[in-house]
């Protein structure tokens, strides 16, 4: 009895469909025979001929049940391979999820430690005014040393953010760490220029040491 089979059947569905076929011969086979009239030499002789082709179709099912049950160990056999790399994969997410997690805090922190310097870089442009007495801006020159240690400390933290985030393949993050440093830099040098100015304007001052950029 032929069937047309699906396209793209895995071996386990043409033994599943190829047996279905089986059964349903099997049981059509049965129906004929239980209705046959036997009391015709016609009749009998059809008996004898449906119970050969039970007994044939008999075997083609013992068959088709060997090679399903084959095809599922088979299958199965390649469902926990697949499970297996599932797993490692999910691994592998949950760790680049968490890599990336890390990465993105780290840049938080860095925006959040940006946004405090460029508040106080702000509120020293404000200080550096006309009516600024010598003894404010010896208190705005102390303070700059700290500044730029600290400004310094954030520009590697953003270099170093940018290069890890460019070894991870994280393109958005590279971008934005790069972004950040190249911000810091800038105001690392408007803090530069207000300490200079802040030497300049200091009555007899001599040039102490030069701030690093």
């Amino acid at each position: 009895m032929s069937t047309t089979k699906p396209k793209d059947l895995s071996a386990f569905g043409e033994a599943a469909l190829a047996l279905d076929v089986e059964f349903a011969e099997f049981e059509r086979l049965a129906r004929e025979i239980e209705r046959l009239s036997i009391g015709t030499d016609k009749g009998l002789e059809r008996g004898r001929t449906l119970l050969v082709e039970i007994d044939s179709c008999n075997e083609r099912m013992a068959l088709g049940m060997q090679g399903l049950s084959r095809t599922l160990d088979e299958a199965r056999q390649r469902s926990e391979e697949a499970a297996k790399l599932v797993c490692e994969r999910a691994l592998q997410i949950q760790t680049r999820h968490r890599e990336a997690e890390a990465m993105m805090e780290r840049f938080k922190t860095l925006g959040e430690m940006v946004k405090q310097i460029n508040v106080a870089v702000a509120s020293l442009k404000n200080q550096n005014g006309a009516d600024v007495t010598d003894e404010d801006r010896a208190v705005i020159e102390s303070r700059m040393p700290d500044f730029n240690v600290q400004m310094g400390v954030l520009v590697e933290e953003a270099r170093k953010l940018m290069e890890d985030a460019r070894e991870a393949n994280m393109k958005d993050l590279e971008r934005n760490a790069d972004s950040l440093r190249q911000t810091l830099q800038s105001a690392r040098h408007k803090l530069n220029l207000i300490a200079d100015r802040q030497r300049d304007r200091t009555p007899g001052a001599t040039a102490g040491p030069e701030v690093t950029h």
